[in-house]
């Protein structure tokens, strides 16, 4: 910066967050005045997710403009095999938008067409960005992923007991994890009848989980080796009891 003393004044951020922060602030602005394009926005927001994060959070209609620019280039044939990466990110944007989601229907509601739902991990942005989902969007949805889950027991708990506000959840899936903690504060589901899981024994873990999907139909576990499988012998005859099908395949790595 020069000033009128010709002395050039140079302003440097030493701390990221800062740095993030006022070039969220700046995109917002951009956006809302028509000076910045979002074409492009799908390939870099992985690098620049704070930024775009901030920036939602300073406008709702900065986040509108966000999320219509990844689902439209998302929709796209080089976009679309990768469609889930972005389900975190989108719902990242919408905890911090306000009213972003409700405007967003028509958008959410295409982007989630497939039914599916798959989130790489639980943070507290996804949770807050989960519960913001429009009731139309969250009806469209029948599967959800859950790859990595998360060390806060509550917040999980946060997440499942809101996920029966998706009245047409039929299947769930959980591949890293169980729950950091079952909790007694976690709800039945009751219109999942399907469970998809690659945990290891010990049998219990499933048994604790199962208590929490009441009407479950269908048990699947992906397991590395199978290796010694009398405790999942038996477990398969107490769950065919109570006409719960169990499967077992093997885990397949690349």
């Amino acid at each position: 910066m020069k000033t009128e003393s010709d002395i050039i004044i140079y302003i440097e951020f030493f701390h990221k967050l800062a740095q993030e922060y006022s070039a969220g602030r700046y995109l917002a602005s951009g956006l809302d005045k028509g000076r910045v394009s979002t074409i492009g926005f799908a390939e870099v927001v992985f690098d620049l997710k704070e930024i775009f994060q901030f920036a939602s959070g300073t406008s709702v209609f900065a986040c509108q403009k966000i999320l219509a620019s990844l689902i439209d280039q998302n929709s796209s044939a080089s976009f679309s095999n990768r469609d889930y990466l972005y389900h975190p990110i989108i719902l990242d944007f919408i905890s911090e938008g306000e009213t972003c989601a409700e405007n967003s229907e028509t958008y959410l509601t295409r982007f989630f067409k497939d039914g599916k739902l798959q989130l790489r991990q639980v943070t507290a942005s996804t949770v807050v960005g989960f519960e913001k989902l429009p009731e139309f969007v969250k009806k469209k949805i029948t599967t959800i992923d859950i790859s990595g889950t998360t060390d806060s027991p509550d917040l999980f708990v946060r997440l499942w007991n809101s996920m029966h506000t998706c009245i047409h959840l039929t299947h769930l899936e959980m591949y890293r994890h169980v729950p950091p903690a079952i909790s007694p504060q976690m709800e039945p589901l009751y219109s999942v009848n399907s469970f998809t899981t690659a945990l290891q024994p010990p049998a219990d873990d499933y048994a604790q989980i199962m208590m929490f999907l009441p009407n479950i139909r269908e048990l699947i576990i992906y397991c590395d080796n199978f290796g010694d499988l009398s405790e999942f012998a038996l477990m398969t005859d107490v769950l065919g009891s109570y006409g719960i099908n169990l499967i077992l395949r093997p885990y397949l790595v690349g």
